[in-house]
C-alpha cells in the first residue's frame, strides 16, 4: 500500500532556511551530508534494504540533534515513519509525529507540517480510527497544496481511510486526485500503487474485468521499477480476482505473491498470501490445507493482541471453511460471532454485512429457516446502507469526470491553430518585405548607390533566415496540432465510452434494484414453502411412524391370539373334561393333564417368541442363530439327531426387521418341528448363506423323505410357504420317499 519517495529535501532549504540557522552547531558541509544520507536512505528503500534504511534513518536523527539541525531531524523522522508504516508498524512510538509537526511550526515550513498531519493521521487509520484520522488527511492536503509526492500520497490514502467507512463514492474520488497528481509527476510508483486500489475498489463493485485491467496496469508498473513489495500486494490481488473466472491465473499470481511475500519478510505480506493460496487451493479441493492456511493466519494477527478489520475477517474467513466442510457447527459459529462483534466494535459496515451473510448461509444449511430469515434481513439492511442506488453511477461520474478535465487540450489545439494563423500572416508580410527590400536594392544599384544597396542585401538576409524560422515554427505547431488533435480524438471516443458506461450502469442499478426486491420476495416465498413443505414432511413422517407403530400392535394382538388365545381355548376344554373324569377315570384324567402341561409350554414359548422378536436388539441374523440353536437343542439332541448348524461372519452382520425376524424363526421352528416329528433322521444340516443380496435358509435331513403330490394339504408346509410370500421370498422343497428331504427358504436383504 505504501511506497517510499525520493527525499523532498532541497539543498538550498537547507542551507538558506533563516530559522533552521537559530541555533547553529552545523555547517553548510553538514547540511550537504545530510542530504545525501537521506538519498542513500531512499536507495536502500528502493532496494528493499528496509532494515539497513531504518537503523540509518535512527542514526541520522540522532546526528542531526547532536547538531541542533531541526530540518535534518524532520526528514530523518519522517524517513522512520515511511518505513515503519510501510513495514505494517503502527505503534506511533519510534519517531512521534506530533514532534515533526512542531518543528514544522518553528521552522514555518508547511510541507512538514503537511507531512507531519499526514503520518499522524496513517498512524490512527491504520489503528482503526478512521473517523479521527479524516480531518487530519484534510489538513495535511491543504498545506501540501498538490505540490508533491506526499500530496498524491494523501490523496491516496485518504482514498483508503473513506474504504473503512464504506464510502465507495469519496474513496473513488480521492483516488483519482491521487491518480492525477502521480501523472502530473510522472511518479510510476505512487501511479502504481493507485491503480492496485482502484482494481480491489471495481472488484468490490462487482466489475471484476476493470478491476483485472487496473491491477495489470499496476503490475506492469511495478515490474518495471522492481516493486517487489508493492508487487506482493499486486499478485495476491489479481489472483483473488481470477478465482472465479480462470483458476489457472489465479494459481499462477497465487504462487508469484507467495514469492514476493518471502522475500519481503513481512507479516502482512505473509498473511496476505497465505490467505490468497488458501482461496485457491479451496477452489482447488484441498479442503485440509485451507483451514491449516486461516488457522496460520489467525496466529499471526491474534499476536498482534488488538481489533483489527483484518482479524475480523479472518474470523469469518475460518468460521466459512468450517461451515463449508461440516467439520464443527458450534466452532464456526462461535468464529462468526467473533467477527461480527469485532466488526460491529469497529463500525465497519462492509465486515457486519459480510458477517450475517456468513451467518444466514450457517443456519440455512441447517434448515433452521427463521435464524436464517433473521439475518438475511440484516445483510441487506447493511448493503443497502452500503451501496445506494446511485452509488455505481456517482462512481461512473467521477471517471467521466476524471476524463473530462483532459479536455483541456481542445483549447490548447484552438490556441495552436491561431498561432499558425499568426505565424502564416507574419511569414507572408516577411516575404511580401524580402520583396520590397528587393526592389529597392535594384534601385539603389541603379542609382549607383552601393552602400544602400549593402544594407539592402542585408536586410533581405535577415528576413530569409526569419522566413525559415516561421517555416519551422509553423511545421512544430502543424505537428504538435495533429499530436493534439489525435489525443483529444481519443479522448472524445473515451468520454464517449465514459457516457454509454454510465448509463450502462444506471440500467444495472435498476436491474439488481428489482432483482434484489424479487429475490428477497422469492426468498421470503422458498422459506414459507420450505417451511410449510418441511411440516407437511414431518406430519407424513409422524403419520407414517403412527401407522407403524398401529400396524406392530396389530401383529403383536394377532400373534397373541393365534399363539395364546387357541392354547388357552385347548386347555380350558382339557380341565373341564379333566374334571368330570376325575373321580370315574383318574388314568384318563392324568393323561389330560398332560396334555394341558404340553399346551402350557407350548403357550409359554410362543409368547416368548412374540417378545423376542419385538425386541430392536435382536435385529442382527446372530442375536437370531443364537435363538435356532437353543431350540435346536430342545428339539433334535434330545433325539439322538446329530446337528450341523452353519452360518458365516458375513450372514451374522445381517439386519432383519422384526417381522422379518418373526417370519424366519417361525419357518425354522416348523422346519425343524417336521424333522423331529416325521423324517426319522440321524443326521440334519440348518445351512444359512448370503449370496447376490439375498438369504438362503437350508433345512437338510437324512431321514425316511416324502411323496410331495400326497401332502399338498399340509398345513404345516402351506404356512411355511404363505409366510416366505410375506417375506418376498420363496420356498423349495426337493424330497422323495427313502431319500430325505431338503428345503430352501430365500428371502431378500438390502
Amino acid at each position: 500500500m505504501h511506497i517510499l519517495y525520493k527525499t523532498y529535501l532541497l539543498i538550498t532549504g537547507i542551507i538558506f532556511s533563516c530559522s533552521a540557522f537559530a541555533q547553529k552547531k552545523y555547517t553548510p558541509d553538514d547540511s550537504v551530508a545530510v542530504e545525501k544520507k537521506l538519498a542513500d536512505i531512499d536507495i536502500l528503500i528502493d532496494e528493499n534494504k528496509t532494515t539497513i534504511a531504518l537503523e540509518k534513518s535512527k542514526v541520522l536523527l540522532q546526528y542531526c540533534e547532536s547538531k541542533h539541525f531541526q530540518y535534518g531531524q524532520a526528514w530523518s523522522a519522517i524517513k522512520i515513519n515511511d518505513i515503519l508504516i510501510a513495514e505494517d508498524d503502527y505503534s506511533n512510538t519510534t519517531a512521534p509525529t506530533n514532534s515533526i509537526i512542531q518543528t514544522g511550526n518553528a521552522l514555518k515550513n508547511d510541507d512538514i507540517i503537511g507531512i507531519g498531519y499526514l503520518q499522524t493521521a496513517q498512524y490512527k487509520m491504520y489503528n482503526n480510527k478512521p473517523g479521527e484520522a479524516e480531518p487530519l488527511f484534510e489538513k495535511s492536503i491543504q498545506l501540501l497544496k498538490d505540490k508533491s509526492v506526499y500530496a498524491a500520497l494523501a490523496w491516496n490514502e485518504r482514498g483508503f481511510n473513506a474504504s473503512l467507512s464504506s464510502d465507495l463514492q469519496n474513496q473513488t474520488d480521492y483516488y483519482l486526485k491521487a491518480l492525477r497528481l502521480y501523472e502530473k509527476l510522472n511518479n510510476e510508483s505512487g501511479m502504481a500503487m493507485v491503480y492496485s486500489n482502484l482494481s480491489v475498489l471495481y472488484n468490490d463493485i462487482a466489475q471484476p474485468e476493470k478491476g483485472i485491467g487496473y491491477a495489470k496496469k499496476s503490475i506492469s508498473l511495478r515490474e518495471k521499477i522492481n516493486d517487489i513489495r508493492g508487487l506482493s500486494y499486486a499478485y495476491c490481488n489479481i489472483s483473488q480476482m481470477y478465482l472465479t473466472i480462470d483458476l489457472k491465473e489465479a494459481e499462477k499470481y497465487s504462487q508469484l505473491c507467495t514469492k514476493a511475500a518471502e522475500e519481503i519478510n513481512s507479516d502482512g505480506r505473509r498473511i496476505h498470501a497465505i490467505n490468497t493460496a488458501g482461496l485457491v487451493k479451496e477452489r482447488l479441493g484441498q479442503k485440509n490445507e485451507v483451514l491449516k492456511s486461516s488457522l496460520q493466519v489467525l496466529e499471526i494477527l491474534e499476536k498482534k493482541s488488538n481489533p483489527s478489520i483484518d482479524l475480523a475477517r479472518q474470523y469469518l474467513a475460518t468460521g466459512i471453511i468450517i461451515s463449508e466442510g461440516r467439520m464443527d457447527s458450534t466452532t464456526a459459529l462461535q468464529y462468526f460471532n467473533k467477527g461480527l462483534k469485532m466488526a460491529q466494535s469497529l463500525n465497519d459496515k462492509t465486515s457486519i454485512r459480510d458477517a450475517y451473510y456468513c451467518i444466514t448461509a450457517f443456519f440455512k444449511i441447517r434448515s433452521d429457516f427463521y435464524n436464517a430469515y433473521e439475518n438475511i434481513k440484516k445483510y441487506h439492511s447493511y448493503k443497502d446502507s452500503i451501496i445506494t442506488s446511485n452509488t455505481q453511477t456517482n462512481i461512473a461520474e467521477l471517471q467521466t469526470k476524471y476524463e473530462t478535465e483532459k479536455k483541456d487540450n481542445e483549447i490548447t489545439r484552438l490556441y495552436s491553430e491561431q498561432k499558425i494563423n499568426q505565424l502564416q500572416i507574419e511569414k507572408l508580410n516577411t516575404e511580401q518585405r524580402i520583396k520590397q527590400l528587393a526592389i529597392e536594392k535594384q534601385n539603389a544599384v541603379i542609382a549607383g548607390n552601393r552602400l544602400l544597396a549593402k544594407q539592402k542585401e542585408d536586410e533581405i538576409a535577415m528576413l530569409s533566415k526569419e522566413r525559415e524560422l516561421l517555416d519551422l515554427q509553423i511545421k512544430q505547431q502543424t505537428e504538435t496540432l495533429e499530436k493534439k488533435s489525435l489525443l483529444a480524438k481519443n479522448q472524445q471516443q473515451q468520454l464517449q465510452l465514459a457516457d454509454k458506461e454510465k448509463a450502462l450502469n444506471e440500467a444495472a442499478v435498476k436491474r439488481q434494484k428489482q432483482s434484489k426486491n424479487i429475490i428477497i420476495g422469492a426468498g421470503l416465498a422458498s422459506l414459507i414453502i420450505g417451511g410449510i413443505l418441511f411440516n407437511r414432511y414431518q406430519l407424513k413422517k409422524k403419520i407414517a411412524e403412527q401407522q407403524a407403530l398401529l400396524a406392530v400392535r396389530d401383529n403383536i394382538a394377532k400373534d397373541l391370539h393365534d399363539e395364546v388365545g387357541s392354547a388357552l381355548s385347548s386347555i380350558k376344554i382339557l380341565s373341564e373334561v379333566s374334571l368330570k373324569n376325575i373321580e370315574k377315570d383318574k388314568i384318563k384324567s392324568s393323561a389330560l393333564l398332560q396334555q394341558i402341561v404340553t399346551q402350557s409350554e407350548k403357550s409359554q414359548q410362543g409368547i416368548s417368541d412374540i417378545v423376542w422378536s419385538v425386541k430392536p436388539d435382536n435385529d442382527k441374523l446372530e442375536n437370531i442363530t443364537v435363538r435356532m440353536r437353543e431350540y435346536i437343542s430342545q428339539t433334535l439332541e434330545p433325539r439322538n439327531v446329530e446337528v450341523n448348524f452353519n452360518a458365516s461372519d458375513e450372514v451374522l452382520q445381517k439386519k432383519l426387521d422384526m417381522q422379518q425376524r418373526k417370519d424366519v424363526l417361525l419357518i425354522f421352528k416348523e422346519a425343524v418341528n417336521n424333522i423331529a416329528k416325521y423324517s426319522g433322521c440321524t443326521k440334519a444340516s440348518v445351512l444359512i448363506e448370503n449370496h447376490q443380496k439375498k438369504l438362503l435358509f437350508h433345512f437338510i435331513d437324512n431321514g425316511s423323505g416324502f411323496n410331495q403330490d400326497k401332502i399338498t394339504s399340509s398345513n404345516g408346509l402351506k404356512n411355511m410357504k404363505a409366510r416366505a410370500a410375506s417375506l418376498n421370498g420363496d420356498m423349495q422343497i426337493v424330497s422323495s420317499p427313502g431319500n430325505g428331504a431338503h428345503l430352501t427358504l430365500t428371502i431378500p436383504t438390502a
